[in-house]
């Protein structure tokens, strides 16, 4: 009886496979780096959003509203066009919108909140958000917000404590930005922040955002020292900015007059009612006031 012979040639040369558990974790690791790279580099993409959107992309001029272009210079000679109602009420508000969204969309919302509250509001503009080629970053969008202020000062023989800053989502941001280096009247936050850093982390617990994100916003720095009156206005059903951010930066503002209105079940996009527009009112109402008799 044979027996058959083994080729020791072929069976020492035959390559050994790699683990499976090595190749999922190379396949992991991989695509982790790709990711991360990916977000490094789209960071102004997903930070800014509505700077790459068309104007036209919404129909805002069904929304009736007497706004009209604003233009103001900037720093590194830019012109920016915001949005201005005119009111004869003596009042003055500046409207920054959240990082999705334009001056020219908001038209009608700075018409309303101009009629509830007999403001001239102006609803401020970022580079890069008119079509202008421009790129929008932190610094520049703080540039941009006190160019406002800067502005609308020069424009109604103003200053500054005149004004109250209003900003929505990031642009609370921009209005806690203004409201560091500009003494003005108050400071409306809607569904806005701590840090914006802290909101992408929740967003991307997978990713080290608090080390590589460059855009931080960090409204706890800017108004820790801001002494005048602070409304927040936040929903309980936010699923973007979700309302605990807004608490933490209400647990750390120094100042007395500060006072929050909690929503239910507003959501970050839903729109601002007549009733709260009617709050608002009256806080501004009342603002002005004791502002008179200090």
């Amino acid at each position: 009886m044979s027996v058959p012979e083994t080729n020791t040639a072929e069976s020492s040369v035959r390559p050994m496979r790699r683990p499976v558990w090595r190749r999922i974790t190379a396949v992991v690791l991989v695509s982790y780096v790709v990711v991360l790279t990916a977000m490094l580099m789209l960071e102004s993409y997903l930070v800014f959003p509505g700077a790459s959107k068309p104007n036209d992309l919404k129909d805002w001029q069904s929304s009736p509203s007497t706004a009209t272009p604003f233009d103001y210079p900037s720093t590194d000679d830019v012109t920016i066009t915001g949005q201005l109602v005119r009111h004869d009420g003596g009042g003055y508000i500046i409207y920054f919108h959240g990082n999705g969204n334009k001056a020219i969309w908001n038209r009608g919302f700075i018409q309303r909140l101009s009629d509830a509250t007999s403001c001239t509001v102006l609803a401020a503009e970022y580079r890069g958000y008119n079509e202008d080629g421009h790129r929008p970053s932190e610094r520049k969008l703080v540039d941009d917000s006190l160019a406002a202020v800067d502005a609308m000062c020069d424009e109604f023989n103003i200053a500054p404590d005149d004004i109250i800053v209003y900003g929505s989502s990031l642009g609370g941001g921009c209005a806690a930005a203004v409201a560091q280096h500009r003494p003005v009247a108050g400071v409306i936050l809607e569904r806005s922040f701590d840090r914006l850093v802290d909101v992408a982390a929740g967003m991307y617990p997978f990713l080290p955002v608090r080390w590589l994100m460059k855009t931080r916003f960090d409204s706890v720095e800017r108004l820790k020292d801001f002494d005048g009156p602070i409304l927040q206005l936040h929903g309980d059903n936010d699923g973007i900015v979700p309302i605990k951010h807004a608490r933490n930066l209400e647990s750390e503002l120094t100042t007395t007059r500060r006072h929050f209105i909690e929503i239910k079940d507003w959501d970050h996009n839903d729109p601002v009612d007549d009733n709260l527009l009617h709050r608002i009112a009256l806080w501004i109402q009342s603002t002005r006031q004791s502002s008179r008799h200090r």
